[in-house]
C-alpha cells in the first residue's frame, strides 16, 4: 500500500531531477505505476500493443490530422502533453 511517505518521496526524487524530459519519461512513469500499484506497461502488455511508449498513432483516420505519435498509450485513451 503507497503511503504518504511513498508520495513524498517519489515527488522530491523527480522535483530533484536534472533528466531532460526524453531521458526521464519512461522511468517516471514505471516509477508512477508502482506508486499507484498498478502494472507497468511491460508487464501488462509484452508485445506493445496496447499499453506501450512512443506508440505511432495515426490520427488522420480519426480526426483527418497528420500521423503522430502518442507518448504512452493505454487502450484507447492517451497521455496528455
Amino acid at each position: 500500500m503507497t503511503t504518504p511517505a511513498d508520495i513524498a518521496q517519489f515527488i522530491q526524487h523527480w522535483r530533484d531531477s536534472t533528466l531532460t524530459e526524453r531521458s526521464g519519461s519512461h522511468s517516471h512513469f514505471n516509477e508512477l505505476c508502482d506508486l499507484l500499484e498498478i502494472v507497468k506497461p511491460s508487464v501488462a502488455d509484452p508485445q506493445g500493443e496496447w499499453f506501450t511508449f512512443e506508440k505511432g498513432v495515426n490520427y488522420s483516420a480519426l480526426k483527418g490530422e497528420a500521423c503522430g505519435c502518442t507518448r504512452t498509450i493505454l487502450r484507447r485513451h492517451r497521455a496528455p502533453r
